[in-house]
């Protein structure tokens, strides 16, 4: 009889995994191993189960009892490999994915699992070739042509990647992954109707599901619907893989009709640095809307940022982003990241104007006296400084500039050129040099990556600034610095740069200029370079 009952249980199992009830089916399957321990093809399944809801540790106590009774099983194997995978295991994944294979090679499973795995490991060209054995071995299969249409988006093939998408819900209308990157690709191609469409669709499969309730939320708050885009930006915490690790204190979030008080002190509440460099800028900006009575505020901030906010905002108490981690107890009431401060404060269009409206960082005015008398070639001519590399995340390269082109374009500012591009940029200037026919002067005595005090300051020398989506385009957008900011089509375009909008409503003294469909970064270098001419010669007739 417990086989009988077992055996139920299990085909019970089964089907609601079929429905993608994955937690029913892992009552299910360990209801079937407490009557008949040990058996393979349910200790595979439970494993399976588990870890579809990234229930890690526990999936690895029944795969690698899986693989003691049958060491060569493919779907062990396989469960092995996402185990591995998903603990960021890859070179321990990659060989039982293979071992799988060797065992069972027409695996379009298989071969899409491993694929997934090697272009993390930024290997594009081979994880294409595994979709596309996975896909002539089974055209239907939804999953390869899911990751290949993710591997296509990953290279900018955005129409070709929304006809594997399409088709792969076609296959599989509950496929909320597939629903939620067609969601990313439609906002990419700004079809901004069926992006936010594609995400509610995810959402309805699978309700509650943070990836697309982020992903929703950057398209709101690209097209400057923010009350409902900022209480959605809160998913970014669970989205794969998130921003920045989140940081856990045990203190509750501070809101603003929410706050516990210390007797009848002051409720005192840290502010942590959350993402980048240029975001610890952008956001910087909310402080003016702080209130001011009844609270005091502390703000963690990377280190090299340190001197001009504590000159720009006199009032704040800065934290070393570096300690907060080791907080002690009972220093705070509260706490929240400060990319929750748009939610908080109630942000809207208007009020995002409003403040705006004025530079809220102020130079080192003696810093840049300095380095204009240690580089005399500075007092020349006016200045143009230059950038064309972002340097962190996950889209850098799509937002960084074309070095041939971005020469090109150059040769005919009527500016001196200064660098302000942080990093090992040695073979960068060499190109940039010989393809504008023209010098780069370098800032003696300047440690760019680490003086951000001297970076602005020099920042501040210049006449105008062009560059990419990075940290210096915050800068000068901070200082009131005109500046040209060259934004790429689709991936790395972030929500605070608003769709179609030609100046920044964050910045404004920055003018965009934003990549068409064909990827093609020439022409927008070419307009950002002629308006910074046009500004000199209007300069010239002013005087």
């Amino acid at each position: 009889m417990s086989f009988d009952k077992a055996k139920g249980h299990f085909l019970a199992g089964l089907s609601l995994m079929s429905s993608e009830r994955w937690a029913d089916a892992e009552f299910e399957f360990r209801q079937s191993l407490n009557l008949l321990p040990g058996r393979l093809s349910t200790l595979i399944n439970l494993s399976a189960s588990l870890l579809k809801q990234d229930k890690l540790s526990e999936a690895e106590c029944f795969v690698e009892e899986a693989l003691a009774l049958e060491q060569d099983n493919p779907e062990a194997l396989l469960n092995h490999g996402i185990l591995c995978f998903k603990m960021g295991r890859a070179s321990e994944g990659e060989e039982s994915f293979l071992s799988a294979l060797a065992v069972r090679p027409d695996s379009a499973e298989i071969l899409t699992n491993l694929g997934s795995l090697v272009i993390e490991e930024g290997r594009v060209e081979e994880a294409l070739g595994y979709y596309k054995r996975a896909m002539e071995l089974h055209p239907d299969y939804p999953e390869a042509l899911n990751s290949y249409g993710v591997a296509l988006t990953g290279l900018m093939h955005y129409e070709e990647a929304l006809a594997y998408f399409d088709r792969s819900v076609e296959l599989r209308p509950t496929f909320y992954e597939a629903w939620n990157n067609r969601g990313g690709v439609l906002h990419d191609l700004q079809r901004y109707d069926e992006s936010y469409q594609s995400y509610t669709t995810a959402l309805k499969v699978r309700p509650g599901y943070s990836e697309a309730l982020y992903n929703q939320g950057l398209l709101l708050l690209s097209l400057k619907s923010f009350e409902s885009g900022f209480e959605l930006y809160k998913h970014r915490w669970s989205s794969k893989p998130p921003p920045r690790r989140e940081l856990t204190l045990d203190l509750p979030a501070w809101h603003r009709d929410n706050l516990p008080r210390s007797g009848s002190d002051p409720a005192r509440v840290l502010l942590w640095a959350e993402q980048g460099l240029g975001d610890e800028v952008f956001y910087a900006s909310l402080l003016r809307l702080l209130p001011d009575s009844g609270l005091l505020f502390s703000l963690s901030v990377d280190h090299r940022l340190m001197p001009i906010f504590s000159r720009s905002f006199p009032g704040m108490d800065l934290i070393d982003r570096r300690l907060v981690p080791r907080l002690e107890d009972g220093q705070f009431d509260a706490q929240a990241p400060i990319g929750d401060l748009g939610g908080i404060l109630e942000i809207s269009e208007r009020r995002a104007t409003d403040i705006a409206s004025s530079p809220y960082l102020i130079p080192n005015r003696q810093v840049g006296g300095r380095l204009r008398e240690e580089n005399p070639g500075f007092r020349e001519g006016p200045i143009c400084g230059v950038a064309w590399r972002s340097s962190g995340g996950r889209f850098s390269s799509q937002k960084s500039l074309d070095l041939e082109s971005f020469g090109r374009a150059l040769r005919a500012l009527p500016h001196q050129l200064v660098n302000l591009q942080y990093g090992d940029v040695g073979g960068d200037l060499l190109v940039l040099e010989k393809t504008a026919s023209r010098e780069i002067r370098q800032a003696r005595g300047l440690d760019i990556y680490n003086d951000i005090e001297g970076l602005t300051s020099l920042i501040d020398l210049c006449d105008v600034v062009v560059t990419c989506s990075n940290v210096t385009a915050h800068l000068a957008g901070a200082i009131g610095k005109r500046c040209a900011v060259l934004l790429p089509f689709g991936r790395g375009k972030i929500w605070y740069w608003h769709e179609g909008d030609k100046t920044s409503m964050w910045y404004p003294s920055l003018r965009l200029f934003r990549q068409d469909r064909d990827l093609d970064w020439t022409p927008p270098i070419r307009e950002a370079c002629g308006w910074i001419s046009n500004l000199g010669r209007t300069s010239e007739r002013s005087n």
